[in-house]
């Protein structure tokens, strides 16, 4: 008799265990996916990422908008642009942290990152470059029936000169001088508001623009306008930059404009995308590798985004962001 009933007592306490391991494993998986429910209800909410773009029309709006699309489709990343006055407002923005990434002339962003901008007057020491981007160069326009045909020829004339603190009046204000000018030379104009109107109606003999190729308002100069564009002088290429390095030789090709039948030599700098110090690296990292990895599309944006070049990239006058530097590393490497 004992014989007969040990084996049906081990049978039973073995499906007893078995039973309680089938009902723990339940338990578990069940708990396994009540809390993947529970961290899908609270995932992370999306990276918010807002571009400075400057002002409300023209090259810096084009392409700052189309990187911002291009980014929104990065997975946890929500891009959006924010307008600003001028490339010093954003610079501004960027420091006090209300934005994460700028368009920006080199210029300005140099002068912000070592002495401060008009309204924050101390060095921006958490500007750090992304990319450049694409040149912004010196166009000046005068009348094609007209006598001016050289920089010298402005003397006593009527000229807009870009509004006052912007870089165009800077650019200018260094090109009139290494002519041989100075404002006090010329009757200069610095509201903007109707400077085409002024120009195509003749009271204003020249316009200096500082802004990237095919920019709207050199686009209207030049079509509506009835524009020319006058070339420097090239012996004054050095003492151009002797006043301001980081201005350099430029060129504006022919047939770039209505009505310019031939390459106008000029000066320019580069336009950055400029980022903020604290960005985490690897997202500054995977920002850098999309932006090049997205030129084609960009320069459906706007012309000027064409110029965009990954081997001049990490050649910014202020420190390059750490995350961008890995990718610039990176990419020497594997070539």
């Amino acid at each position: 008799m004992p014989g007969f009933w040990r084996p049906t007592l081990g049978r039973r306490r073995t499906r007893r265990r078995i039973g309680r391991a089938i009902h723990i494993v339940s338990v578990l998986v069940a708990l396994a996916w009540f809390a993947a429910c529970q961290r899908a209800d609270v995932a992370d909410p999306p990276r918010r990422l807002v571009i400075a773009v400057g002002a409300t029309e023209g090259v810096f709006q084009a392409v700052g908008q189309a990187l911002a699309a291009i980014y929104d489709d990065l997975p946890g990343i929500q891009a959006t642009t924010k307008y600003s006055l001028n490339s010093q407002t954003s610079a501004e923005a960027l420091e006090r942290g209300e934005v994460d990434l700028a368009l920006e002339g080199a210029r300005t962003t140099y002068l912000a990152y070592r002495k401060g901008t008009p309204n924050l007057q101390e060095p921006h020491t958490r500007l750090r470059a992304l990319a450049v981007l694409f040149p912004t160069v010196v166009h000046i326009a005068v009348h094609r029936h007209s006598a001016i045909r050289t920089v010298a020829d402005l003397r006593g004339r009527r000229v807009f000169v870009g509004a006052k603190g912007t870089a165009t009046e800077g650019a200018s204000r260094v090109v009139l001088e290494s002519h041989g000018l100075t404002f006090d030379d010329i009757q200069p104009v610095y509201d903007r508001d109707h400077v085409i109107d002024d120009f195509r109606n003749r009271q204003l003999d020249g316009i200096f623009f500082f802004y990237p190729v095919e920019h709207v308002l050199a686009v209207a100069m030049m079509r509506l306008g009835g524009g020319m564009l006058i070339p420097l002088d090239p012996r004054l290429m050095e003492p151009i930059r002797g006043r301001d390095p980081l201005l350099r030789p430029a060129f504006i090709a022919k047939g770039t404009y209505d009505g310019q039948p031939e390459t106008v030599l000029t000066v320019g700098t580069d336009v950055l995308l400029v980022a903020r110090r604290d960005l985490p690296d690897d997202l500054v990292y995977t920002l850098t590798k999309t932006l090049f990895n997205s030129t084609d599309a960009l320069s459906r944006s706007h012309p000027s985004a064409r110029y965009i070049d990954p081997t001049r990239g990490p050649d910014a006058p202020i420190p390059v962001h750490r995350g961008a530097a890995r990718y610039y590393r990176e990419r020497e490497l594997f070539r």
